[in-house]
């Protein structure tokens, strides 16, 4: 059917096909009986992507290696934090944290969840995430 499909003569009846399939079939789907499957595009939050909130002030914690999936909670709880409630900030700052402490250097003495992260987002801001 391939061969049907892509020669030069039959572009048109391939294209009828794929109309008036009602799974927009070609017809090489349609004889080995696949699916056309359409994903949804993604949608891209910039603003996730990096830290909009003033942290300029205070340390900066080296890390190493720190994943692109942790850069990213680390940023995103930074720019969200001030959203929640003291509690609930402590609380998700301290599961996160606990992530993040394995890649900080030993020389790290931040006690506090919330100020880890937002030291490690300083130095995720300086360097422009290529930890």
């Amino acid at each position: 059917m391939r061969l049907v499909d892509f020669l030069p003569g039959f572009y048109g009846l391939g294209l009828m096909v794929i109309i008036l399939s009602p799974r927009s079939q070609r017809l090489g789907d349609i004889a080995a009986g696949t699916y056309v499957v359409r994903a949804p595009k993604p949608q891209l939050d910039y603003f996730s992507l990096r830290t909009v909130t003033p942290i300029a002030a205070g340390a900066i914690v080296e890390t190493r290696a720190l994943p692109g999936e942790m850069q990213r909670l680390v940023r995103e709880f930074v720019a969200r934090e001030a959203k929640l409630r003291p509690a609930d900030r402590q609380r998700v700052a301290a599961q996160i944290a606990g992530r993040v402490r394995p890649y900080a250097r030993d020389l790290v003495t931040i006690a506090d969840d919330v100020e880890l992260l937002r030291a490690v987002a300083r130095s995720l801001r300086a360097t422009g995430g290529d930890r």
